[in-house]
């Protein structure tokens, strides 16, 4: 592998080794129902720092957990939750364990889900999707189905409650082995579909989707949000619409540039502008639970990484260099709008790493490799279409494209066996492919679990080319 000057201060996890009870993963899966649609308060405008955040969210979804203890005459206790005494029933909005555990004894356990497919990606900055499938079990002497039915002569405090899944309904997620499990999700159903086939049982598939959807079809912004002296606190004075806040790194300041700063199309609602703004200045969007994380790339900070060799954890491994029409510089020739001055500003992979968005490798990047071996030379990209008052506008305009470029030249698509800390901005350390090893950045994560175990599927990046000279045998 290349040396880099992040590499010194890397810590390495063995991806095998590094978790309990390696082989017998565990899930839980939790869903409440909505209360009764009001207008969501304004979120806060304070961003917190990713760490911070992530706390409170977790300590937001630990309160609302609801577990009947066995130990009660009734279903009840509300261990763990936030609201409500001890032996009543749940809350609308508790989270309750969907298919089990609800309580200590084997008996109160269930198995209904079928499958579990949790996708998270920072690539053009999606949203994040969870997909189950659950058996609606068929009750012949109530002649009703355990998730999509309404039982009969339900008291009128308890309507509110069934079916017991359906659209709206929040579904939240943690995965992990033996007690180390983490939460992964938090969202809201957007699409329920049940089957009744000709053989077989019944099944239902849900999908939900994180609470940037809550952005959906919302064209009207209030005055102000689209202004802001960064991107970060656009971003907040957008998702706080919907009830939603920012966390950002401290002292992560992103400028606007005259494109992002103007106001929003009217054919745009407010996920696609803000998503749209974040791509363009190069930004990756996280969202867990009502926290919307705004973050530069990570590409040449990685911090902890995961280690996974071939066929001892990686199960396949399949990189892709990618040349087609990638330059290897980008040059904006644009015009001050005010003055009419023309401004012209080039930047190459160095002005990348300069900005911390490539790591610094002996080999160079990708696109360098574009440039030695593709049999054209330099390829500049010469862009005309953005404004632009400053050369420091054209820089960050002329960055994020090459940037982009960058991000889509090497890449690769892998599987491992189930590990719930390979997330979209993690970085795997990759052994055992030869000229391939080394350090790749992950995109997109699937986490799925069902009848074959646990399987981790991901799609990385890398910013450092493949390494092209040999190395001298060390002298005994």
């Amino acid at each position: 592998m290349a040396e880099t000057e992040a590499s010194a201060a890397l810590v390495i996890l063995d991806g095998m080794s590094t978790l309990v009870d390696r082989y017998v993963p565990r899930f839980e899966l939790y869903f409440a129902k909505p209360e009764p649609f009001e207008e969501p308060g304004a979120g806060p405008l304070e961003i917190l720092e990713p760490p911070e955040a992530t706390f409170q969210e977790v300590e937001r979804l630990n309160g609302l957990v609801f577990r009947a203890s066995s130990a009660s005459p009734i279903p009840g206790g509300n261990a763990g939750a936030s609201s409500g005494d001890a032996g009543s029933v749940p809350t609308l909005t508790q989270l309750l364990p969907l298919a089990g555990p609800w309580g200590d004894k084997p008996e109160e356990h269930t198995d209904d889900i079928l499958s579990v497919q949790f996708t998270e990606t920072i690539e053009k900055n999606a949203l994040a999707s969870l997909q189950i499938e659950v058996l609606n079990v068929y009750d012949s002497e109530r002649r009703t189905y355990r998730y999509t039915d309404i039982p009969a002569d339900l008291p009128p405090e308890r309507t509110g409650v069934f079916p017991l899944l359906d659209y709206g309904d929040t579904l939240a997620l943690r995965v992990g082995y033996g007690e180390g499990l983490d939460w992964m999700f938090d969202g809201v159903v957007e699409k329920f579909e049940v089957d009744f086939p000709a053989d077989g049982e019944s099944k239902i598939s849900l999908t939900a989707v994180d609470r940037r959807s809550l952005l959906r079809n919302k064209k009207k912004l209030k005055k102000g949000a689209s202004g802001g002296s960064s991107e970060e606190q656009v971003a907040a004075q957008i998702v706080r619409e919907v009830g939603l806040r920012v966390a950002a790194e401290e002292g992560q300041l992103t400028k606007p540039t005259k494109e992002t700063k103007k106001p929003k199309p009217k054919d745009q609602d407010a996920l696609q502008y803000l998503t749209d703004r974040a791509n363009k200045a190069a930004i990756e969007l996280i969202c867990f639970g009502k926290t919307v994380y705004v973050l530069k790339p990570a590409d040449q900070n990685p911090g902890t990484v995961v280690r996974y060799v071939y066929r001892q954890g990686l199960i396949s491994f399949k990189p892709t260099f990618n040349g087609v029409g990638k330059p290897t510089k980008v040059r904006v020739e644009a015009r001050n709008p005010d003055t009419g001055e023309t401004i012209t500003a080039e930047v190459s992979t160095d002005d990348l790493v300069e900005a911390g968005l490539a790591l610094r490798a002996a080999d160079g990047t990708p696109t360098d490799k574009v440039k030695k071996s593709g049999q054209a030379g330099e390829r500049v990209e010469v862009v005309t279409n953005y404004p632009a008052r400053t050369q420091e506008e054209a820089k960050r305009i002329a960055i994020g494209i090459l940037k982009k470029n960058l991000d889509n030249t090497l890449t690769a698509q892998g599987s491992i066996l189930g590990d719930p800390r390979v997330r979209p901005r993690t970085t795997i350390q990759i052994e055992g492919v030869g000229r391939f090893d080394g350090l790749w950045y992950v995109t997109q994560a699937v986490h799925k679990l069902g009848a074959n175990g646990y399987q981790t599927q991901f799609n990385a990046r890398r910013t450092a080319a493949l390494p092209e000279r040999g190395e001298a045998a060390s002298s005994a």
